[in-house]
């Protein structure tokens, strides 16, 4: 009798350090409620160019260490500068460990800008880059310009919840969580722009509070069921202005 309470003993104390661990494997990998890190993007392109030669378009996307291998969509947005408004738009294929490709010819000795839209795990960012193309050169003014565009625009991360198992003529608080360069966001402007997608013209706007640092929340009902678009517009009074789109999805 006292064998088996001694070998009782022994099995329960072995089972309780294991749940010990497994909680403590939960609390390092971010338990439930915790806010995922954000996801980074760098783009690989030579600075200068030769004209009419096929160029490799990279980018690296990256989630802390984790390479990410599952991003939902990844494009490049080409435009000659001070000509926005004439950009080209180009998919990039998963070639390995979170790198993203396409290739360009480039046809015109210019300034070019190069920016590439990543999408993944319900997060958006935009690094942006600027080259040169044949004959023309950037200037170091110039570039220090354009360094500090990619900065600002490609280290602003944007994330929602939920995105799923929402109910109509319920009041559904989402919750916004905004970074810029891995630290949360404060004092921005930030507004929901929900419309459904099979009727566009369906459009209503709803403005977010900021709870905590980087934090926002806001709510909205759905009065009908079916897919929504909704795009987190992000500003602030620095000139930042960020957008994200997402996808959700109301029963």
């Amino acid at each position: 009798m006292k064998k088996w309470i001694s070998t009782f003993s022994v099995i329960m104390i072995i089972f309780l350090a294991a749940c010990g661990n497994a909680g403590n494997d939960a609390n390092s990998s971010g338990g439930e409620g915790s806010v995922p890190a954000a996801i980074d993007a760098s783009i690989s392109i030579p600075s200068q160019i030769k004209r009419n030669e096929e160029v490799r378009l990279e980018v690296t996307v990256t989630q802390g260490d984790e390479s990410v291998e599952d991003a939902d969509e990844v494009k490049f947005e080409l435009w000659e500068d001070g000509k926005k408004d004439n950009s080209e738009l180009i998919e990039a294929e998963h070639e390995n460990d979170g790198k993203y490709v396409a290739s360009y010819t480039f046809e015109k000795d210019a300034i070019y800008h190069i920016q590439s839209h990543v999408t993944a795990r319900s997060m958006h960012t935009m690094p942006k880059v600027k080259v040169a193309v044949g004959s023309a050169e950037i200037d170091s003014e110039e570039e220090n310009q354009g360094h500090s565009t990619h900065e600002h625009d490609g280290n602003v991360a944007i994330h929602i919840s939920p995105t799923a198992d929402i109910k109509t003529n319920e009041e559904t608080p989402f919750d916004i969580h905004i970074t810029k360069e891995e630290q949360g966001l404060e004092e921005a402007n930030v507004r929901l722009e929900i419309v459904q997608t099979i009727d566009e013209h369906q459009v209503a706007w709803v403005d977010a509070v900021e709870e905590t640092s980087g934090m926002y929340t806001a709510t909205h009902a759905f009065t009908d069921n079916g897919t929504y678009k909704i795009v987190v517009h992000v500003e602030n009074d620095e000139g930042l202005h960020e957008h994200s789109e997402f996808e959700v999805i109301v029963n």
